[in-house]
């Protein structure tokens, strides 16, 4: 087996954006489980966004500047990488998460 051999599948279907990355996630973790598969991307979807507002009256209430908020948005978005094991054949990519994804994590 080459080390540079790659395989492209392409996901299509009726299904909203959010349903097809999920189909893809899931994809994407059956294929890293496989014996001499070292790794897997998806290619081609938009990150995941949410919108948190905050109201002036809020910022103002717990004495909180916006910019205070956003930093403590990032800090608990948090998916930092952790370096690499290298092993004969592939490498291992680590990272830490500590990723809140939706409103409720968030909130």
């Amino acid at each position: 087996m080459d080390d540079n051999e790659v395989m492209s599948i392409v996901l299509w279907g009726d299904a909203n954006e959010r349903q097809m990355k999920t189909w893809a996630e899931n994809v994407r973790g059956e294929l890293q489980r496989l014996p001499g598969v070292s790794m897997v991307e998806i290619l081609d979807t938009r990150e995941y966004e949410i919108d948190i507002q905050v109201s002036q009256e809020r910022l103002r209430q717990y004495g909180l500047t916006l910019a205070e908020v956003s930093a403590a948005i990032e800090k608990a978005s948090g998916n930092v990488s952790a370096g690499a094991i290298r092993t004969q054949g592939e490498e291992i990519r680590i990272r830490t998460v500590g990723r809140r994804e939706t409103g409720p994590e968030f909130k």
